[in-house]
Formats: structure tokens, C-alpha cells, sequence
């Protein structure tokens, strides 16, 4: 099995922030830890910064182990379709994005 990291990242429409929270924590980010694979989420406020601004409001950081990046995302596609992790008015679709990132080396600290 290979680790990967899959970054989830949205916004609410302006005025439903507390809308899209409490779904995204309650409904959205434990269906999606039942699919096979992932293992552990932790959600982030963006923060931004006079040298970068983030495109997302919210980053949601899942650790998975698959066999490949394309497995964990086929199970989290067929998951989708299958109607098992909700969705909600108050997310903006069209500031939605996600992608996978594979570990190549241990973790380094100071």
C-alpha cells in the first residue's frame, strides 16, 4: 500500500459559511472517511497572507492508503455516485477542487 495525502479543497456561497461548516464536519468529511482507504482528515481555514492568497476558503487534508492514487479515487467516485457523501446548498461548486500528492520521503522537522 502507498500513502498518499488527498487535498479537498472549497468554499461556501457568502453568507452560508456556517451552513457549509456544519455539514462539511457532521455529514460530508465522516461518509467520506468510510471509504476504503481513507484513513484520517484534518480541516483548515485559509490564511491568508500580503505574499499569497489561497483560492479556497476551506482545505481539508485526508491521509489514505491505496494501492494506487486512481484506486482511492475510483472508490471515492463510486461512493459519489452512489448518493453516499451528501451534499450541500451553501458549498460553491465552482471554487471546488481536489487533488492527490504521493509521499516520497520521510517526514523532516526541525
Amino acid at each position: 500500500m502507498t500513502k498518499f495525502l488527498f487535498f479537498a479543497g472549497g468554499a461556501a456561497h457568502p453568507g452560508h459559511e456556517a451552513e457549509y461548516d456544519r455539514w462539511y464536519r457532521e455529514e460530508h468529511l465522516p461518509a467520506v472517511l468510510k471509504v476504503d482507504g481513507f484513513q484520517a482528515a484534518t480541516r483548515y481555514r485559509a490564511a491568508p497572507t500580503s505574499f499569497s492568497q489561497c483560492p479556497f476558503d476551506f482545505v481539508t487534508l485526508y491521509e489514505v492508503e491505496a494501492e494506487t492514487a486512481e484506486s482511492a479515487h475510483a472508490a471515492l467516485t463510486a461512493a459519489a455516485r452512489a448518493g453516499e457523501l451528501g451534499s450541500s446548498d451553501a458549498s460553491d461548486r465552482s471554487r471546488a477542487a481536489a487533488w492527490f500528492v504521493e509521499e516520497i520521503g520521510p517526514r523532516t522537522s526541525a
